[in-house]
């Protein structure tokens, strides 16, 4: 584990985050947004794990939701 976190951490350092920038997923947006076959998920509360940035964290706060994002590398 603190191989990994070390790893991260470098690529936090110097701006290597690959993981970001890109559409939620399709699951998400599912759960949240509803679809043809599925209710709105009514917002409540989230704990983001490993939320890097926040793209999740930040998509679930717009459609309502109190979240908490927790990644162990501090810069994220």
């Amino acid at each position: 584990m603190a191989a990994r976190e070390t790893l991260f951490r470098i690529f936090y350092t110097v701006g290597f985050t690959p993981w970001d920038g890109h559409p939620q997923s399709a699951t998400l947006r599912n759960l949240v947004e509803g679809t043809g076959h599925t209710p709105v998920l009514p917002p409540g509360s989230a704990l983001d794990l490993g939320c890097g940035t926040g793209d999740a964290s930040i998509y679930l706060a717009r459609h309502g939701w109190h979240v908490t994002g927790v990644d162990f590398v501090g810069k994220a």
